[in-house]
C-alpha cells in the first residue's frame, strides 16, 4: 500500500491550523504556560514526596559481642525492631575490633561494608555474613579455625 502524499493544500491546512489554535491561545488566553506548569507539578511533587521517604543512609551503631582474633569474626548487635538482633562480621582491614566496641556505619547494608569505632574514629572493611536470632547460632556456625568456637562453657 502506498503512502498517501501530502498535498501542498494538505499543508496549507495544517499550518492555518496551527496559526489559530496559536492565535486563540494568545487572545482567548489559553492556559498553556500554567497547563505546562500543572503537568510539572505533579512528577515534581512525587519527586519530593519520595526523596522525603527514602531518607538519607543513617548511620547505624553496633556493639561486639563475641570477638575471636584467631579467625578475624567477630559479633555485632543490630539496631532497630528487627527479629534477628546479632550480625556476623570479618574483618577485611583496618582496626582490630574489641569486646564492647561501638562501632557506627551502615552495618545491616549489604556485604562489604566500612565503619568506624565511636570511641577513636578507627576505620575498618568488615564483610557482613549473615544474621540471627541468637548469638550462640551465629557463634556456632563461624568458620572452623575459629578457637574460641571450641571453648568449653563453665
Amino acid at each position: 500500500m502506498q503512502a498517501k502524499r501530502l498535498r501542498a493544500a494538505d499543508f496549507a491546512v495544517l499550518a492555518e491550523s496551527a496559526i489559530i489554535y496559536i492565535a486563540a491561545a494568545i487572545s482567548k488566553k489559553i492556559q498553556i504556560e500554567e497547563t505546562f506548569a500543572m503537568s510539572l507539578k505533579y512528577p515534581l511533587f512525587a519527586a519530593a514526596l519520595w526523596l522525603a521517604a527514602c531518607a538519607p543512609a543513617h548511620a547505624l551503631e553496633g556493639t561486639v559481642t563475641w570477638h575471636d582474633p584467631t579467625c578475624g569474626y567477630f559479633v555485632l548487635t543490630l539496631p532497630g525492631d528487627q527479629e534477628e538482633k546479632f550480625g556476623l562480621f570479618s574483618w577485611r582491614s583496618g582496626a582490630d575490633p574489641k569486646m564492647e566496641d561501638v562501632w557506627d556505619g551502615d552495618i545491616v547494608a549489604g556485604e562489604d561494608i566500612d565503619i568506624v569505632n565511636k570511641a577513636n574514629g578507627e576505620k575498618m572493611t568488615v564483610i557482613h555474613w549473615a544474621n540471627a536470632k541468637s548469638l550462640a547460632q551465629l557463634v556456632r556456625n563461624t568458620p572452623v579455625q575459629c578457637a574460641s568456637k571450641w571453648k568449653k562453657k563453665q
